[in-house]
This record gives structure tokens, C-alpha cells and sequence, in this order.
């Protein structure tokens, strides 16, 4: 089922009896609302399943816009529901798709969103999606080109660089910040004497709770962004082609 898309209504259904969604208590405990958010940043299928003990529009607003400070790109709700006894509702979901966490903490899971709000709607009392914090047009702008460069991104290799091992990259935002090509494809580096992928890097030294992010436009090669070089080269090479 991870990162996996289903329409299949009985495969949903014993997902959630499996994990016991029918013996939630829903004229109990606290009202709330469970959200499913995904973020553009993410190069996998990753949700966040989460709630608000609050059914107040400006409770969900103020959570999403809370978790975004923390992001790349901002969060879009794929769903919101209001339900009753909210945490133990969260709590359900959060057993039933813990296969699907992997190297994901906390409330995050590696699976589709719409299984997830195939599985809620069992528990809705409304849908509250429409209360997610409306996006501004730079946000959708953002969050349109990340989804076009993620192809790109995918096939980012240090080679179409021209860069090869043992070559040293500068952090734009800190040049005094440097790590040391170590693989090619993938793309790994060594900073202060540990060999990682070079988007986990990146994402820590942003300060941004992701696991992989778009490298291009943050790191510098004798004094040119890798984004700027790769735009660069393709250019040439197109111009020698005519």
C-alpha cells in the first residue's frame, strides 16, 4: 500500500477494521478536527496526519500556517474533517498506517492521501477541508515550479555538472560552509567527516524539518549556483547542437 494509490472500497474498509476504526467511541471525549496534509517538498508520497482539539476554522488555519513556518514550501490540505472523540480518532489512524512510516517520525507516513481520507470519512461528522488557510498566488507558484523540477531533481547527478569527486561545494547561504563531493549518483558529499546525501544536508543546514529538498539553487562550484551552472551548461550545449 506505500505510495501507492487504491480505489479499491473493501481494501479500504479492512484496513480500517483491521485496526479497529469500528470500535471508536464517537459520542465521546472531545470534538476536533483530523487533517491530511502533503507538501510539494517532499519527493516521495509523505502525509501528515494531525488534529486540532478545536472546531473553529481559525484553529486549523493557525495550525497549518504554524507548520509551514518550518517547511520549504507551504502545506496543502487534502482533507479536514471534524469528528467527535478526535484524538482517539488520530490515535486509530496513526496505528493503522504505522507500516507506512519507515524512516518518518511522528505523524508523518509514507502512503497516498486519499486512502487516508477514504478511511476518515467513516468518523466525519462534516468536512472541514474548505477551512485550510487559502494560499497566496507566490505560494501556488512555488509550489507549481517545485512539481515541475522534481523530474529534474530526480535525475540531478553531479556528472551532467561536470563536477567530480573530491571537488568542494560552498553553502550559498554560508560559504564559510563547505563538504566535499563523495559520490557522483547518488549525489553524496562528506561534511565535518560524515558521508550523506547531499538534499538531507541541505534541508539541515536550511533548518527545515524535510528529508529532501531541491539542492540546486543552495549550493555553489567555484562561485556559480549548481542551478545557474546547469542552466548554463544546458544552454551551450543546445547552442552548439544548432
Amino acid at each position: 500500500m506505500v505510495g501507492q494509490q487504491s480505489d479499491n472500497v473493501e481494501e479500504i474498509e479492512n484496513l480500517a477494521e483491521e485496526a479497529g476504526t469500528d470500535q471508536i467511541a464517537t459520542d465521546q471525549g472531545i470534538e476536533g478536527i483530523i487533517y491530511v496534509l502533503e507538501n510539494e517538498a517532499f519527493t516521495t508520497p509523505v502525509i501528515k496526519i494531525g488534529m486540532v482539539k478545536s472546531v473553529e476554522a481559525s484553529a486549523l488555519r493557525r495550525r497549518i500556517s504554524g507548520l509551514n513556518t518550518a517547511v520549504p514550501l507551504p502545506f496543502v490540505c487534502r482533507k479536514a474533517s471534524r469528528v467527535a472523540d478526535v484524538a482517539t480518532v488520530e490515535k486509530t489512524l496513526h496505528q493503522t498506517f504505522q507500516h507506512a512510516q519507515h524512516r518518518w517520525r511522528g505523524e508523518f507516513f509514507e502512503i497516498e492521501a486519499q486512502i487516508v481520507a477514504r478511511i476518515l470519512e467513516w468518523r466525519e461528522l462534516e468536512d472541514v477541508t474548505h477551512f485550510a488557510p487559502d494560499q497566496t498566488d507566490e505560494e501556488k507558484r512555488a509550489i507549481e515550479e517545485t512539481a515541475k523540477v522534481k523530474e529534474r531533481a530526480a535525475n540531478f547527478s553531479f556528472q551532467a555538472l561536470g563536477i567530480s569527486v573530491g571537488e568542494p561545494l560552498h553553502f550559498a547561504d554560508d560559504t564559510n560552509k563547505s563538504c566535499t563531493v563523495s559520490s557522483l549518483r547518488p549525489p553524496k558529499v562528506k561534511f565535518e567527516g560524515e558521508e550523506q546525501a547531499l538534499s538531507k544536508l541541505t534541508a539541515t543546514l536550511k533548518g527545515w524539518n524535510v528529508n529532501h529538498v531541491q539542492v540546486q539553487p543552495y549550493w555553489l562550484y567555484k562561485g556559480e549556483t549548481l542551478k545557474d551552472r546547469l542552466a548554463r551548461l544546458e544552454s551551450e550545449a543546445a547552442e552548439d547542437s544548432v
